[in-house]
């Protein structure tokens, strides 16, 4: 879901669905609060333009956050694999690498 999508559903106070991630869930709930406020004649206009603004801006930073961390995680899944395999059926450097990625062995006992 984008962040324009859950400001809408703010808008029109629509539901969130289930199993958004984080970023969506502190958008919505940020917007829906800047239009409860904007109702409730404690934000003008103009405050209310900007406050959602402010909102969605932050909502693309943790949503970039968000998408490298799963990148980063599906990385580091892969490269453990690869460690796993070569712990394996690997030479014994490459043993001693996944050891080391691992944190079973210290970097010193290279040298």
């Amino acid at each position: 879901m984008t962040g324009q999508q859950a400001a809408e559903l703010a808008r029109t106070r629509q539901p969130l669905p289930e199993g958004e991630r984080l970023s969506v869930i502190m958008l919505y709930y940020s917007v829906r609060g800047i239009y409860r406020s904007y109702e409730a004649k404690e934000l003008t206009l103009e405050q209310a333009k900007r406050a959602k603004q402010d909102a969605l801006r932050e909502y693309d930073s943790l949503a970039l956050s968000e998408r490298c961390h799963i990148e980063d995680a599906r990385r580091w899944s892969e490269i453990c694999r690869v460690l796993n395999k070569a712990e394996k059926c690997g030479c014994e450097y490459c043993k001693e690498v996944a050891r080391i990625f691992d944190g079973r062995q210290r970097m010193s006992k290279l040298a």
